[in-house]
């Protein structure tokens, strides 16, 4: 529900980092490397001072890597960039208030964001907005000795971005997805998304307020990712099905299951995620829990269900189809 089928996942995430990277750090080559259109770049301190510390977590602690999954991946990359984006903050509070340091060059326009890709930038974005909160509470806890240690026991989950507060107890519960598909689908690799996901999803189709984004950000934080339609989140698992006998991808589906702190959080999912449905995407109700999107990019059948704690979620190309990705519920 982040990029639909008149794209490609490649196209969209190219429109975001395609104007937005001013630099890196290149651990391979020992080097940075800054982005311009100028035949005489001016670098911005803040963005060398958050690069160099980037080139000092390659030599002296770890850049992480080796995440199982998006929403893992997610959590260790807020690791790396929450420090370096906070040490960022730390110098600039400093030249501001202490020292005497480099100006820094006038802000150009920078470049824009298309609407259709609000959500997934969230995505991507989010270890830089939230991972600072963590990388603030864990230093007020224990010290910089504390913030190493995030290196070799970084975060399991957005969830634990977003509510540093639940760092390192709160480790994501494990969900499973019993293969119930008929021949006519493949069974793909299954992934976890993640709270931060979820939310960007209900942001984006304008399912939740947007204006909460900007409310009440953790410490050193730029936004707000915590929403009650998703913060009760404890595991999800997606699993994509393939046609069997065709190469389309508007023919393939997936199924969505989600776990919940509480029956109270998962109503609450399953209620936005029905609301996005019908209000944002205009689907008709096709019975008890099953919906259609008639036109659009996001066209699809979709059955929503939820038991317990647990919200379900199966998508096809059509009605017919959707107990041909999951019989029975």
């Amino acid at each position: 529900m982040l990029v639909g089928e008149d794209r490609t996942v490649g196209g969209a995430f190219g429109s975001i980092y395609g104007g937005s990277v001013l630099g890196y750090y290149s651990p391979g080559a020992d080097r940075i490397v800054l982005v311009s259109d100028s035949e005489t770049p001016t670098v911005d301190r803040a963005t060398l001072a958050h690069e160099l510390m980037h080139a000092l977590q390659d030599q002296r602690l770890s850049l992480l890597g080796g995440a199982a999954n998006p929403d893992e991946r997610m959590a260790e990359t807020g690791v790396v960039e929450g420090d370096a984006s906070y040490v960022e903050a730390q110098y600039e509070e400093r030249c501001e208030a202490e020292w005497d340091c480099i100006d820094r060059p006038s802000a150009g326009g920078g470049a824009s964001i298309a609407d259709e890709n609000l959500g997934l930038y969230l995505t991507v974005y989010a270890p830089y907005s939230e991972g600072p909160t963590l990388v603030h509470r864990t230093r007020q806890r224990g010290g910089w000795a504390a913030v190493d240690d995030l290196y070799t026991r970084p975060p399991e989950s957005s969830e634990q971005l977003i509510h540093p507060e639940d760092y390192p107890q709160d480790r994501p519960a494990s969900v499973v997805v019993p293969d119930r598909s008929t021949a006519e689908y493949d069974r793909a690799s299954a992934t976890r998304l993640g709270e931060a996901t979820l939310f960007a999803m209900l942001w984006q189709q304008r399912a939740i307020d947007r204006g909460t984004l900007g409310e009440n950000p953790g410490a050193y934080s730029a936004y707000n990712y915590s929403h009650p339609a998703t913060a009760g989140w404890a595991g999800d698992k997606l699993v994509p099905y393939f046609d069997a006998d065709s190469d389309d991808p508007s023919m393939d589906g997936y199924v969505l299951k989600t776990r919940w702190e509480s029956q109270r959080d998962a109503r609450q999912f399953a209620r936005a995620y029905r609301g996005m449905l019908t209000e944002s995407l205009n689907a008709t109700a096709e019975g008890e829990g099953v919906y259609r999107v008639e036109d659009g990019s996001f066209e699809d059948a979709f059955r929503v269900t939820r038991d317990g704690k647990t919200v379900r979620i199966v998508n096809a190309p059509t009605v017919d189809a959707l107990d041909e990705v999951r019989r029975g519920d």
